[in-house]
Order: structure tokens, then C-alpha cells, then sequence
């Protein structure tokens, strides 16, 4: 029984205690770029951009109610910079955190803008700097821990009284027995893309976020969140006329906790004429244990498709969940609206 209540516990304590390591996280992290790096706003060829990303992980009897994570977002290169080859993108985006027992829930709007520097007048080397603005809010009812609680420790005391800690945040709940917290962040964000030959492109980016220590406590304590620093990176190289091979690596790192990913995916042009390729690969995640995610996906004309699995190897999560880890789905879709081009009249000259 302890085993089963094990992850809803763990959850409970951090919403009282902490919430540093409750940041998002996705295995396809390029399907949501301008969460993961306010810079990658607008940088892509088209119109607009659009698309989202859904994750449910730990969805196993052991574990209870599974952890919902979702994330949907549009941009447009809007207007071109101070120059021919430099443009402005905007964006906006939004993110949803269910999870689990407790219905911990975490919403966050983003608003951003980048600007995209071209290094040459062919737009091979571009340097981009980003900003973004984001709130933050997060909600938790304390009510669906009483029975928890009550089973675990083997009393029906329905206040928690032999818990200050707890006792202490019943304190603070709303009239739904809800605790909730809203705060503000500001994120900058690099990015450096690069054409190597004709079949190789580089791509790095780095985005700091929470750099002024907002409270995200649910609690009587502060809570200030650390510094977060994403550093992330892959390179595209076709092979073949039709095989494409991308390693990349993706690290996170917030107070004294990292997180540490590698991946590398391969794309097979099935179709050259309806621009159809199918792509998969494997990725390791590391964080104070080990994840293998498959990763697969499809690309037709503008859209993008992805799916993704990982299971835990090792840790106290993947003992508690049975090695059950998440999924993933994920679609993009680029749109291109052309301008119609203005034809001069002809005057056709009556003795011809």
C-alpha cells in the first residue's frame, strides 16, 4: 500500500515544501521551442507557425491518477529588422500541468519577441536573442490528500492535526480547500544557427530564466525559485540523398538539480514527391536516474508529427511506477500565405 501512495506523496511534499523541480519537461523539447528558448520565436521559413504537445506519464495502478502536461503555441516572423536580411518574430504560447492526486495544476502564459540577426546577406550564419514574458500560477487542493494521509499513517483525523506541517497548511486554503500561488517570469534567451555545406545545419541555444528568484510557495514559507539555465543543441546532416541523421542534447540545470538528455534521430525520405520522410531514434535522460525515450515521428509538406516513450531504469520513481515512464504526441504545421504579385497592364499597340 505504502508503495502505491508513494508518487502522490512525493507530489504533496513538494507543493508544501518546494516546487523547484516542478519546471516542464518534454522528450520532443523541439515541438515547444518557445518554451524551451524565447529565441526560437520565428525562426523557421514561412508565415506562421503553430502547434502543440501532450504528455501523460506515470499511468499505471501503482502510481493512481496519471501526470498530465500540455503545451500549444503560434508565432510569425511579423516584420523584417533594421536590415534586408534581419526580421522580428512575436509569439505566444501556453502550458498546462495536471498532476495527479491532489489536482496540482500549473498554468503559464508566454509572450515573446526575438530578434534574428543575419551574420552574411545569405542568411547562413543568423544570431538570434529573444525575450519573453511569462505568469505563473499554480493551484493545489488539499482535501484530496485526507484520505491519503489518513490511510497512510492509520488515522482518520481529517485536519491533520498530528501533522503541523500539514495542519499549517490547511491553514491557508480557500473555501474549496485549494492553495494557490501566482508570480511572474522574465526569460532571455540565444540562439546561433548555422548552414554547414549544403546537407548540414547547426543549431545552439541558450535561454536563463527565473533570474530574480520569484516565491512559487503554496505554503506559509518562501519558496524563492533558483536560476534556471537551458543549454541546448543539434546538427542536421543529410547523408544521403535521403537519409538524414540529427544527434542532439538538451541540458537543464536549476539550484544544485541538472537535468541531461542526448537523443539522436533518423530521417528516411520515403517519398520524394510528396515530400514524405518518417524519422526515429532513441534518447537517454538523466536525472538523478536513467530514462531510454524512443522517439519517433513523420514529416509531410508543412506538417510535423511526433511521438515519443520513455521508461524509467533505475531510481526511486521507476521502482514506485514499475518502470512505467510517459508519452508524448506532437504536431506543427507551417503556413505560407504569398503575396499576389502585381502585373503591369500591357498596351498592345493597334498596328500590330
Amino acid at each position: 500500500m505504502r508503495l502505491k501512495l508513494l508518487i502522490p506523496i512525493f507530489c504533496f511534499l513538494f507543493a508544501s515544501l518546494g516546487l523547484k523541480g516542478q519546471n516542464l519537461h518534454f522528450s520532443l523539447w523541439d515541438f515547444s521551442p518557445s518554451y524551451l528558448n524565447p529565441a526560437l520565436t520565428g525562426a523557421y521559413s514561412g508565415t506562421y507557425r503553430i502547434g502543440g504537445i501532450f504528455r501523460q506519464q506515470w499511468a499505471s495502478p501503482l502510481t493512481g491518477d496519471p501526470y498530465n502536461t500540455a503545451s500549444v503555441y503560434v508565432d510569425s516572423p511579423i516584420i523584417r529588422g533594421i536590415r534586408k536580411q534581419d526580421w522580428i518574430g512575436v509569439g505566444l504560447g501556453f502550458d498546462y500541468d495536471f498532476a495527479g492526486t491532489g489536482n496540482l495544476r500549473t498554468t503559464l502564459g508566454r509572450l515573446g519577441a526575438a530578434y534574428h540577426l543575419s551574420l552574411d546577406k545569405k542568411q547562413t550564419n543568423i544570431f538570434t536573442i529573444g525575450f519573453q514574458m511569462a505568469s505563473n500560477s499554480r493551484k493545489l487542493n488539499l482535501r484530496d490528500f485526507v484520505d491519503r494521509y489518513s490511510l497512510l499513517n492509520n488515522t482518520a483525523d481529517p485536519s491533520f492535526s498530528d501533522s503541523p506541517e500539514l495542519l499549517a497548511l490547511s491553514m491557508n486554503t480557500d473555501e474549496n480547500g485549494d492553495l494557490t500561488s501566482s508570480f511572474r517570469d522574465y526569460i532571455i534567451g540565444l540562439a546561433y544557427r548555422s548552414k554547414i555545406g549544403k546537407r548540414g545545419e547547426l543549431s545552439l541555444g541558450l535561454s536563463v530564466s527565473q533570474m530574480f528568484n520569484s516565491n512559487a510557495s503554496l505554503g506559509v514559507q518562501i519558496d524563492e525559485l533558483p536560476t534556471r539555465i537551458v543549454l541546448h543543441g543539434q546538427l542536421s546532416n543529410m547523408i544521403s540523398k535521403r537519409l538524414k541523421f540529427t544527434p542532439a542534447f538538451i541540458l537543464m540545470k536549476q539550484g544544485p538539480a541538472w537535468d541531461r538528455g542526448v537523443s539522436g534521430t533518423f530521417g528516411y525520405l520515403l517519398k520524394p514527391e510528396k515530400g514524405l520522410v518518417i524519422n526515429g531514434g532513441l534518447g537517454l535522460r538523466v536525472v538523478n536516474a536513467f530514462a531510454l525515450e524512443l522517439l519517433l515521428g513523420a514529416e509531410w509538406k508543412s506538417f510535423r508529427f511526433g511521438a515519443s516513450y520513455d521508461a524509467q531504469l533505475s531510481g526511486d520513481i521507476a521502482t514506485a511506477s514499475n518502470t512505467v515512464g510517459g508519452f508524448e504526441l506532437a504536431i506543427s504545421y507551417i503556413g505560407k500565405i504569398y503575396k499576389k504579385p502585381k502585373v503591369k497592364p500591357l498596351i498592345i499597340c493597334p498596328r500590330l
